[in-house]
């Protein structure tokens, strides 16, 4: 359904920095782990795959190199390529 009295509005990026810190203080420190993993396994979920696979990695040369905590997740859903 099209709704031409939409109408488009500006953000002010300020504002929108202040959104995004309010709801940072709402999480845990840890909380995009959560997100990411339960992304990752609703993805397998909707292929039906039995052999659905998640790896969550830590890297630990940079973390040894530079104290700094690099992890990807990677998943066979049918999410993002």
């Amino acid at each position: 359904m099209s709704n031409n009295n939409f109408q488009a509005t500006s953000v002010n990026p300020a504002g929108l920095t202040n959104l995004i810190r309010n709801l940072g203080r709402d999480c845990m420190p840890s909380q995009f782990i959560r997100e990411f993993t339960k992304n990752a396994m609703e993805a397998c979920h909707r292929t039906g795959l039995k052999d659905s696979k998640i790896v969550i990695h830590l890297n630990e040369t940079i973390y040894n190199k530079f104290n700094l905590f690099k992890i990807s997740f990677t998943d066979n859903g049918d999410g993002m390529s």
